[in-house]
C-alpha cells in the first residue's frame, strides 16, 4: 500500500534534487543515472500525492541540496509543477543556490496520439538539460 501524504526519496544524494510528478518517475530515474555518469549528484523525490503534499520532505531536500528542479507531465504553467516550484521558492528561498527550475509540458492541449505525446511530455533530455542549467 502506498502511503498518502508521504513523499518517497527515490535516490538520496547531495547536490541537486528533482521532484518527479510522473506516474512512475522512470524518465526522472533514468535521467538521474545519466547525470550521475556525467558527474552530477542528483536526489529524486517522488511526492506520490498532491493533497496532502509532503512539504516537509520536499523542503528538507531543497534545503539540503540548495537546488531544485520540479518535473512532471502536466503543464509547467498553472499546474502541480508550478505549485510545487512556488512552494519550494517560498519556503526555501534563503537556502537555494539557484532559482527553482520547472520541467513540464508546454501550455497546449494534451494530444491523444501516442506519437504526438512523445513530443509534448518532457523527456530525459529536457530533465538533463534543466539540471545542467541549474548546476552551472
Amino acid at each position: 500500500m502506498i502511503p498518502i501524504g508521504l513523499a518517497d526519496i527515490k535516490r538520496e544524494r547531495g547536490r541537486c534534487h528533482n521532484h518527479c510528478g510522473r506516474s512512475d518517475g522512470s524518465e526522472i530515474s533514468g535521467s538521474a543515472i545519466t547525470l550521475e555518469d556525467d558527474g552530477y549528484d542528483v536526489e529524486v523525490v517522488d511526492p506520490r500525492s498532491l493533497s496532502p503534499l509532503d512539504t516537509d520532505t520536499i523542503c528538507n531536500s531543497g534545503r539540503k541540496t540548495g537546488r531544485a528542479i520540479v518535473c512532471g507531465e502536466d503543464s509547467a504553467f498553472a499546474g502541480s509543477v508550478s505549485e510545487i516550484a512556488a512552494m519550494i521558492g517560498e519556503n526555501c528561498f534563503h537556502d537555494l543556490k539557484a532559482p527553482v527550475a520547472r520541467v513540464g509540458s508546454p501550455h497546449v492541449p494534451m494530444p491523444f496520439s501516442a506519437e504526438l505525446v512523445k513530443h509534448v511530455v518532457p523527456s530525459s533530455v529536457s530533465v538533463v538539460s534543466a539540471v545542467q542549467n541549474v548546476m552551472s
